[in-house]
């Protein structure tokens, strides 16, 4: 007799909502809705409770101090395998979230960059709003509406600090929408025909050891104009003790800590102090304001340096600055009021050269933060994102690191000295002129190689100036503090 295998099917019960697996609804701090998904069975329905708005997709927002729970009913159709008692059928459940407040847009919200004024034709690029409307920009003192310029300032003069004061608008979706913010950007000037092709580089009077690994602002001969540094005042011709900054050991040459960064007239620093014989000291933030010392705000990133400089980046003014970390990569940015956090770099800044502010900055060349390779790239910053541009002109496969840089804007700027190569290469004493129009042009070469060392923060065309190491491990510091006109 033939026998006929009987096979019972496998009892798979009732599919209940659980089973379905539904996950990620969420409602953002803007109200806007991101729907359930299920990963059993189909979603046929969604059901929001509450004063939701399908047109929209959202909730109206929340008060900025406070939260709300919403929540969604949700309908799934039984999955055809495996076989379920209740195949085709509809189960049904409840998903909530919690709804946070909304944003309100301050004037930090609206990310304003793109703020410039031509040293050779005075004309103004205004600001631009990456969030929000602008609806009125006042300039500052000196500015012609009718030719949208400010006065080019002559050869022999001073930097001029200008600034823009805006209006914006709060955009949809922000508790205070439509409302009016206002806040300043700021820019400098420089006199027409900054920099050019140079002449020659001289040894002036020796800088004082303090003031060679830790670098300088407004270190500058403006034809015998006296003009302050950090620690040293210039005279034209020989330097002199300033007011030192309040706060912590500064150490020697070889253990200093601080950067700094400014203009002739107003600079800011940035360090953790450190000496081989004393204690560490937390980092601080302070401004000179061309007669005393304060303090700023703190960063938001507690990072301290325990006994080299050139981990750290500073550039800008007390208005409009950056710090950054190049070791955790971690940078901020500074409008006068409070530090914030921003994008990092691209490519790693350890022992990069670098010039510019808040809304406009050039960081050049350094070592990868990883590997510790040299790189040779330029990294550019408009105020809300990084781009990459013209890499430093070495020659092919070798970096820099090392470097200093001194300017204002991406529209002027001069990149000195460093190291080429991997390993312990030679010292460079190569110096380019870098341009607005990303370009670099070659001026006249240091007279001896030069890495970690110190420049002015500011840009002239009369002079820059120019100590630091000669070299790595043994080879000494050196407080020769070299000179070029232009």
């Amino acid at each position: 007799m033939a026998r006929t295998l009987s096979l019972r099917a496998i009892d798979y019960g009732n599919f209940e909502y659980p089973d379905a697996q539904v996950s990620g609804f969420a409602v953002n701090a803007f109200g806007v809705v991101n729907p359930p998904t299920a990963s059993f069975g189909t979603i046929t329905d969604l059901d929001y409770l509450g004063p939701y708005t399908a047109s929209t997709n959202s909730y109206p927002l929340t008060h900025p101090t406070s939260s709300v729970q919403r929540s969604v009913d949700v309908d799934v159709k039984t999955p055809s395998y495996p076989v379920y008692n209740n195949n085709g059928e509809i189960v049904s459940g409840t998903e909530t979230t919690i709804q946070d407040g909304a944003y309100i847009f301050t004037f930090s919200s609206a990310s304003l960059f793109g703020f410039k004024v031509n040293n050779n034709t005075g004309f103004v690029s205004p600001p631009t709003a990456s969030f929000g409307t602008i609806i009125t920009s006042s300039y500052s003192t000196g500015y012609t509406s009718s030719t949208n310029t400010y006065p080019i300032l002559p050869a022999t003069s001073l930097p001029v600090l200008r600034h823009v004061t805006s209006s914006v608008e709060a955009p949809d979706l922000f508790w205070n929408s439509g409302s009016i913010v206002s806040g300043s950007l700021f820019t400098v000037q420089y006199p027409t025909g900054s920099f050019g092709t140079g002449s020659a580089w001289s040894v002036q009077s020796v800088l004082p050891l303090e003031n060679i690994m830790g670098a300088g602002f407004g270190t500058q001969d403006y034809m015998g104009v006296v003009t302050v540094a950090t620690f040293q005042i210039w005279s034209g011709s020989a330097w002199s003790t300033g007011t030192r900054p309040p706060g912590g050991n500064y150490g020697v040459a070889s253990t200093a800590t601080v950067v700094g960064a400014g203009l002739a007239e107003a600079g800011i620093i940035w360090g953790s102090t450190y000496h081989a014989t004393a204690p560490k000291i937390r980092d601080y933030v302070q401004e000179w304001d061309g007669t005393s010392w304060s303090y700023l705000p703190g960063l938001p990133f507690n990072y301290i340096n325990t006994n080299r400089q050139d981990r750290q980046a500073l550039l800008g003014n007390p208005f409009t600055a950056i710090a950054g970390e190049g070791r955790d990569d971690v940078w901020a940015e500074f409008f006068g009021i409070a530090w914030s956090s921003m994008a990092a770099p691209t490519f790693g800044t350890i022992d990069s050269g670098f010039f510019g502010n808040a809304s406009d900055a050039v960081i050049v060349g350094g070592l990868d933060g990883s590997s510790l390779n040299e790189t040779n790239h330029t990294q550019l910053w408009n105020g809300v994102t990084w781009s990459t541009g013209t890499d430093y002109p070495n020659s092919p496969g070798q970096g820099i690191n090392g470097s200093v840089g001194m300017g204002a804007n991406s529209d002027v700027g001069i990149i000195a000295g460093g190291s080429t190569g991997d390993g312990e290469p030679g010292i460079q004493t190569s110096v380019q002129y870098y341009g607005g129009t990303d370009t670099y042009v070659t001026i006249a070469n240091l007279p001896e190689g030069r890495r970690d060392g110190a420049m002015t923060g500011g840009a002239n065309i009369n002079g820059a100036f120019v100590g630091g190491s000669r070299g790595f491990g043994s080879d000494p510091d050196s407080n020769n503090n070299w000179h070029i006109t232009f």
